[in-house]
């Protein structure tokens, strides 16, 4: 089973649906005899152009933790001798979400306050919550590459952290030392490296001698044989946790993989993940009416599973499961077949067919228009230049000129700009990569059987020369009229609009004051005001006006997602203790400066 990718799960803000997409992995994974799981990723995405961030939680370090924990907590749940769960490997210690150029692997900049206070704080919540091992980033962060840190792996990792697991290299990359960082003279010298700094278990498929390489480190003297032990240590009880000694495999017959109930699971995770970004009246759809689907996209189920699917770059199509739905698919099922026309159009880079697709518009009353990116992940994932392809792009300019009202889907693991556009379209659907049940879920969607509730876990760029996570610093945004108006995303981290209507009031926290281990109680009514029902995320965000560290604009601290009926009214409450205030400063060390609260303010977001 393929469920949505980690973008997607983030975009429901929904930590149930990941802890249960952790139990269907591992539930399926184990059916298969695979006990270990490489999921999930902790990474901070900080560069749109990254490749990757379709396999990440996003850009917030706190939503990143939680979703984390939840998927931890789901795939580990009741203990590894449970032979239903897997081992988790959170990865990549550490940065490589934050390349420089936002190509895979790349070399990242970070100041140590900085990765003290974005990039550890998701791993420290993963190894809170248990997991069992963790894999080493690929790039090198300030030059020195993650495999050969052992500031990062041993002093921080095990030290700090207190990690007790496993710490796995990636794939090849201690040869990697070698090939790409030229830290290494020779694989010899690189393994050397990798085991001092504190790597356990060396994913190495090319080097067939790499047992005989480390026991001449070992004899020679350059690798402790006190290392070699933590490592074994480490790595057997990895094995026993997991009762791999006594039962070593499961009988497929013993699972019922693709069970009904982890469908649904899929399904629910794929409609709330959904998010819709742009509504001119026009969604949801009515039936009865002519419709042309149309794109690269529209007819495809790997692109709605995205790259680790059921191949490396997910392009392989002879093994999709021909029971799903692709968007057309469902888009006929829902609407009648007679009255739903198609035509490709493009490719992801090239033109197939737009003139026919634009003829074939002017006979239809809606043009839903699906668009993205091809599957692929790492290098193969690469782009120089963040815009949606161009190809891809006049196609809706094309079909803008026939006047009639286009709804863009848009199916990408990361945000590709479509400022151009954007005004020529009725809608905006934001889908991810929303696996096997995606297309079922756009179609309802569109359609109106489910009311849309995902939101961005991500700031959608406008501009590639306006890229910005939204806790940027406020010098970030000064503007060419020395104003502080340079921050214009297409969408804010946060949005996603709804079928129905929300109103807050009645906002009330507890105290203008925090001192010791006091909380702060914050309380606010959300009133479902439509006429059907929905899902809102009430988001809480801290904002520090005066601080001896730049402070960023504001930072997400709580959420939580809720259920209302039309006219129904929830009080949402949360607490917020001195630890949500606090920042990293130049020493390296948590900071809560005097004063801080008389210079806070938070803001609980509405978004109708």
């Amino acid at each position: 089973m393929l469920l949505p990718q980690q973008i997607a799960m983030a975009a429901t803000w929904n930590p149930e649906l990941v802890f249960k997409a952790g139990v269907i992995t591992s539930y399926e994974s184990r059916a298969a005899s695979l006990p270990w799981n490489y999921n999930p990723n902790a990474d901070i995405a900080f560069n749109p152009l990254w490749g990757r961030i379709g396999e990440s939680f996003g850009e917030d370090p706190y939503l990143i933790a939680q979703m984390t924990k939840a998927y931890i907590e789901g795939s580990q749940h009741g203990g590894l001798d449970n032979p239903h769960n897997t081992a988790i490997c959170v990865k990549h210690f550490l940065g490589y979400g934050a390349g420089i150029n936002g190509k895979d692997r790349a070399n990242a900049i970070i100041p140590e306050n900085y990765l003290r206070q974005y990039y550890i704080p998701p791993f420290k919540t993963a190894i809170e919550a248990g997991a069992m091992s963790v894999m080493i980033s690929s790039n090198a962060v300030n030059g020195l590459p993650c495999h050969m840190n052992k500031y990062f792996i041993t002093d921080i990792l095990k030290g700090e952290l207190g990690f007790k697991g496993v710490t796995v290299s990636d794939f090849s990359d201690v040869e990697f030392l070698v090939a790409a960082h030229q830290s290494a003279a020779n694989f010899t010298e690189a393994t050397k490296y990798a085991v001092n700094a504190g790597i356990d278990m060396i994913m190495n498929p090319y080097e067939a001698n790499i047992v005989d390489t480390i026991i001449y480190l070992v004899k020679k003297g350059d690798i402790e044989l006190s290392r070699i032990d933590d490592a074994v240590r480490r790595i057997l009880r990895l094995k026993y946790s997991l009762n791999l000694f006594e039962a070593p495999y499961n009988n497929p017959a013993d699972f019922e993989v693709g069970r009904e109930e982890h469908v649904n699971d899929n399904y629910k995770a794929a409609c709330e993940a959904i998010t819709l970004l742009k509504n001119d009246n026009i969604l949801p759809l009515q039936t009865g009416k002519k419709i042309l689907v149309t794109g690269y996209t529209s007819n495809s189920m790997n692109c709605l599973n995205g790259a680790w699917s059921r191949s490396f770059l997910g392009q392989e199509t002879r093994f999709n499961d021909p029971s799903k739905q692709t968007i057309l698919d469902r888009v006929k099922n829902i609407a009648g077949e007679k009255n739903v026309e198609f035509v490709q159009a493009t490719d992801y880079l090239k033109d197939i067919n737009t003139s026919e697709a634009v003829e074939k518009a002017r006979s239809v009353d809606y043009i839903i228009a699906c668009v993205g990116e091809i599957p692929a992940t790492e290098k193969p994932s690469d782009i120089n230049e963040l815009p949606l392809p161009e190809v891809q792009q006049n196609l809706i300019k094309k079909l803008a000129e026939t006047g009639k009202p286009i709804i863009l889907v848009m199916v990408e693991g990361r945000p590709r700009t479509i400022r151009e556009i954007e005004p020529l379209v009725k809608g905006v659907v934001m889908a991810y990569l929303p696996g096997d049940e995606g297309g079922r879920a756009i179609g309802d969607i569109l359609f109106g059987l489910v009311n849309p509730s995902g939101k961005l876990p991500y700031t959608y760029p406008k501009y590639t020369g306006n890229v910005l996570t939204y806790w940027h610093k406020k010098a970030d945004i000064r503007d060419v009229n020395w104003g502080f108006n340079g921050f214009y995303p297409q969408y804010e981290f946060g949005y996603g609009l709804s079928y129905t209507t929300y109103a807050y009031k009645n906002f009330i926290i507890s105290s203008d004051k925090i001192t010791g281990n006091q909380e702060l109680n914050i309380s606010i009514d959300v009133t479902n005001t439509g006429n059907r029902s929905g899902k809102e995320i009430v988001e809480v965000f801290l904002k520090d006006i005066v601080a001896t560290i730049s402070p960023d604009d504001k930072k997400l601290v709580r959420f939580q997602k809720i259920t209302l009926e039309p006219g129904e009214t929830k009080t949402v409450q949360f607490k917020v203790n001195k630890e949500d205030m606090g920042f990293y400063s130049f020493d390296n060390k948590w900071t809560v400066e005097d004063g801080f609260l008389s210079s806070m303010w938070v803001e609980v977001r509405e978004i109708a």
